[in-house]
């Protein structure tokens, strides 16, 4: 419902917000807010990439070793690793435990070792690239908003220290360089009668 409100009044809204604006900071104001959108959405498609690949990843990984249920463990395993704290480790404990429950002792073993060296390739290589990509921001950028946001509020810092960092690199980005193309759209671009009002 807010989505469809925003979505409904945001050219009332921008147009009330330009008018508090000096009109010398509307370019600057349009470029922040288009670059905030494309980091939102960016983000939302990054996650959604995280979580197809863990599901995939894990599921193949199970249908190799002839495990069962291997698709929804590995549909929920992709779903529940964005949970703080503990949800990488249920959902790579998942597989391990059907692995150990249903299969031979080498069986684990290969299920263990294949899935923690996944884990490690992702959180490390994988991730960031994906992030990178998905909100527009240097990779180096996104690991050191993992790592300051994981060490500033915990878990919880370590998922919303991404977008956050983006935030603040959009408006830094359109201040500093305000006729960057890149950055310009449509979404938040006054109309003629709105520019002579304000």
């Amino acid at each position: 419902a807010l989505s469809i409100y925003m979505v409904l009044e945001g050219p009332l809204i921008m147009s009330t917000v330009y008018k508090l604006i000096p009109e010398n900071y509307h370019q600057n104001t349009r470029n922040g807010l288009n670059h905030l959108d494309t980091i939102f959405f960016g983000y939302l498609r990054g996650i959604f990439t995280i979580i197809s690949l863990y599901s995939i990843i894990i599921a193949s990984i199970m249908m190799i070793a002839g495990l069962p249920f291997a698709l929804p463990i590995g549909i929920l395993s992709g779903l529940i690793q964005l949970v703080p704290v503990v949800g990488e480790v249920v959902a790579l404990g998942m597989p391990i435990l059907v692995s150990f429950l249903t299969g031979t002792l080498s069986t684990t073993a290969f299920v263990g070792i294949t899935l923690m060296g996944w884990s490690l390739l992702m959180n490390n290589v994988v991730l960031p690239r994906i992030l990178r990509k998905a909100i527009q921001m240097p990779g180096l950028f996104v690991l050191l908003a993992v790592l300051l946001g994981t060490r500033l509020a915990g878990p919880w810092g370590a998922v919303l220290g991404v977008p956050v960092a983006g935030f603040i690199y959009s408006i830094v980005l359109a201040w500093v360089n305000p006729s960057d193309e890149t950055m310009t759209g449509n979404q938040y671009k006054l109309t003629e009668n709105q520019e002579e009002e304000s």
